[in-house]
């Protein structure tokens, strides 16, 4: 896994073994995660989330597939 570092460079997350994984951590305790298929031509997207209650979970995790699904269908439309 790679973390993104000061300007363009990428640090290794200590102890992580090295792999084809984008990791952002976002705000209010969230995460994406992309990484190719290894069986497959197809990209896969994980989302995790942390809140107080499940309501409040699903609610943070809408918002967090929402904002990151409007950026990458129109890249993989054309």
């Amino acid at each position: 896994m790679k973390k993104p570092g000061p300007g363009s460079e990428t640090t290794a997350i200590e102890g992580v073994p090295a792999s084809d994984v984008l990791y952002f951590e976002m705000d209010h305790t969230a995460w994406v995660c992309v990484r190719p298929s290894g069986t497959e031509p197809k990209i896969k997207i994980y989302f995790g989330v942390s809140a107080d209650t499940s309501a409040q979970s699903l609610e943070e995790l809408t918002r967090l597939k929402s904002g990151v699904m409007s950026v990458v269908e129109p890249l993989l439309a054309g």
